[in-house]
């Protein structure tokens, strides 16, 4: 009975995991299936649009290319000389004046050859007339465009020349004197050097683009093998007009071996045809075909992308999509063997649990004291929970408020500014000077635009910013804050003198910021020399190339105040620490200066001069090329008066 039990057990459970892994192949295949569907569309759409793109880009520049030169003979046909040559053909000085000025033409637009026929269709004169196979006496009234311009038509043919035996496109037009026609200019162009023009972008992919005319005969294309041949066989009546007109000389056309394998949805729900093109009896090369036309010339331009990449795009998929079902099969039978396990567990649990309570209602007591003191250290972690709570907005209000004192410390140089600058448009308003008062309105909107800014770094003492920096041009820079301390600098008579070289300074760097750092070094210099004979503030700005691949940029503020005592030296950038009057500032300027330069990846330091004052160095990484860094010259720059413009 135990051994029938168990065996009927086996069964079900043997049962249920082969009905589970059919249930699993099933979508597998299915996902795999519906997966090369999206895949290949999507590869397809955008081969399709990488084909269209080419096409687009190819028809326009040969399009430009043939209406370049259409224009030509028709110019031509106006000439006087060639008027007179064409009235007598057998001037020999005319004839020469003609050719040379035909070779010039044809040197200056870079075409292939340009000549003159009479009403009979025999060429009297031709640029290439210096050339053993020139032109000249040759008849060509068997070619279509003789025809079309000698009914007083402009022609335009495509054919390979029976002379040069080179390929070429052909722009006659009939010159006439009144309805009589004398003559026929004819220009050619080689598409041989097209080919070239258009070979390298080609080359970087597996594109191949062909241009085909009426007959469906290849005769631009990037493959050279396909040149002079049909994608399809050309019937005999239009074979029999190919040989009359001798289009492609002695040469016979023969067909390349495209075949159709179907057809898909391109670029914008254009349809695109997929072909094969090899050997009679092989595989072939498989091409997703695309095909625009050009009523201009009457051609037709077909860009040809191999297959590769979308078997490579499906594949690619197929693996993804296979790597994500094996991992969610996987995170299945995980997630299901563990509640498995869970409920097993939970099982045997309440069975020892009941054990438990039938053999001991004590262990039930102890049961119930140890839930309450579980109750209870749950009651005492969640009071933990909202006490680290309370001390973590406790501090955000202390940072809040360090910020606030560190954003009022920083408006107060502009405010000042403002203030000088519209005294002094009261009194230029007085006077008449409306157009300084306007200049200082500028300055003083400039100003407020720079507090903007100022006040939006309110999370500078918050967290790092991740904004990217930008390059700054440190001179331009400096001088910004220059001009906005000013009013201070005028009205303490304080000169500034810039010493730096003749190139450029360039950081990476948060211009707002970097300027918000030069204007605390230059208000903290002129307070420390409020109550000195001389107020000189000397700015040093050197690149030091100790370590070429790292240059260094430096900017040293010397100012001719007392200094800084020692023992307050190494405390000088520490929140809430001043060596001023609590009316001078609150001592954040200095820290909210050091926190700027660190996110520069730069150092900022103080020290004392031997001469006295204090000094302030920045370190800021370079930005400079290989040719700035040498045959640099120091150069001083003062600025006794930085105010004049606004006064």
């Amino acid at each position: 009975m135990h051994s029938s039990v168990s065996g009927s057990v086996l069964s079900n459970t043997t049962y249920r995991r082969l009905l589970q892994m059919s249930f699993f192949g099933f979508v597998l295949i299915f996902a795999l299936w519906q997966t090369r569907i999206i895949a290949t569309d999507t590869a397809y759409r955008a081969l399709s649009q990488q084909n269209m793109n080419e096409l687009f880009r190819y028809s326009s520049a040969l399009s430009s290319v043939l209406q370049k030169y259409e224009s030509v003979p028709q110019q031509l046909s106006l000439n006087e000389n060639i008027h007179s040559l064409l009235q007598n053909v057998s001037d020999p000085q005319l004839i020469d004046e003609v050719n040379r000025y035909l070779e010039i033409v044809n040197d200056i637009h870079g075409s292939s050859d340009i000549y003159i026929m009479d009403s009979l269709g025999n060429t009297i004169a031709a640029s290439n007339w210096k050339r053993k196979k020139t032109f000249i006496g040759k008849n060509f009234s068997f070619r279509p465009y003789y025809t079309q311009a000698i009914q007083g038509k402009q022609g335009k043919y495509y054919a390979l020349g029976t002379t040069s035996n080179r390929r070429g496109y052909y722009f006659s037009v009939p010159v006439s004197d009144d309805d009589d026609i004398l003559g026929i200019v004819v220009l050619k162009i080689s598409l041989a050097n097209i080919e070239e023009r258009w070979a390298s972008p080609w080359s970087e992919n597996d594109i191949e683009l062909i241009v085909t005319d009426a007959n469906n005969v290849v005769f631009i294309s990037t493959q050279p093998d396909w040149r002079l041949k049909s994608l399809g066989k050309i019937s005999a009546p239009k074979m029999a007009d190919l040989r009359r007109s001798r289009r492609y000389g002695n040469h016979i056309p023969t067909h390349i071996d495209a075949r159709s394998v179907h057809y898909v949805s391109g670029y914008n729900g254009q349809q695109a045809q997929v072909i094969s093109i090899g050997e009679p009896g092989t595989t072939g090369v498989t091409y997703l075909s695309q095909v625009l036309e050009m009523p201009f010339a009457g051609w037709k331009v077909q860009a040809l992308s191999k297959t590769d990449s979308v078997k490579e795009a499906v594949k690619l998929s197929l693996i993804i999509v296979i790597a994500i079902y094996v991992f969610l099969v996987l995170v299945f039978l995980f997630v299901k063997e563990r509640l498995r396990n869970e409920r097993q567990l939970q099982q045997s649990k309440e069975l020892l649990e009941d054990r438990v309570r039938e053999r001991t209602q004590d262990l039930e007591t102890s049961n119930v004291r140890l839930r309450s003191e579980v109750d209870e250290r749950l009651k005492a972690e969640a009071a933990l929970k909202r006490t680290q709570e309370e001390l973590i907005q406790a501090a955000k209000m202390a940072a809040l408020g360090q910020i606030s004192a560190g954003i009022n410390h920083e408006l107060n140089q502009p405010l000042t500014a403002i203030r000088s600058y519209t005294q002094n448009t009261q009194q230029f308003l007085a006077r008449g000077n409306i157009d300084t008062a306007q200049n200082n309105l500028t300055e003083v909107i400039k100003l407020t635009d720079h507090m903007t800014s100022i006040i939006a770094q309110l999370k500078v003492f918050s967290r790092k910013r991740d904004e990217s920096l930008t390059s700054v041009d440190v001179m331009s820079c400096l001088q910004e804050a220059i001009k906005i301390m000013s009013p201070q600098i005028k009205q303490q008579d304080v000169q500034v003198s810039l010493h730096h070289q003749q190139q450029g300074f360039w950081v990476l760097g948060d211009l707002i910021r970097l300027e918000q750092v030069f204007i605390n070094l230059l208000a903290n210099a002129c307070q420390a020399m409020a109550h000195k004979n001389t107020k000189t503030i000397h700015i040093f700005i050197t690149l030091d190339n100790t370590q070429p691949e790292t240059p260094i940029i430096q900017l040293r503020f010397e100012d001719t105040g007392s200094g800084i005592d020692q023992d307050k030296l190494k405390r000088i950038f520490d929140p809430f620490f001043t060596t001023k009057d609590i009316s001078q500032g609150l001592g954040l300027g200095l820290s909210i200066s050091h926190r700027i330069i660190d996110a520069m990846q730069g150092t900022l330091t103080a020290e004392n001069r031997i001469d006295g004052g204090a000094c302030f160095t920045i370190r800021l990484p370079a930005l400079i090329s290989e040719h700035d860094q040498s045959n640099s010259h120091p150069r001083v720059d003062s600025v006794p008066n930085p105010v004049e413009a606004v006064s």
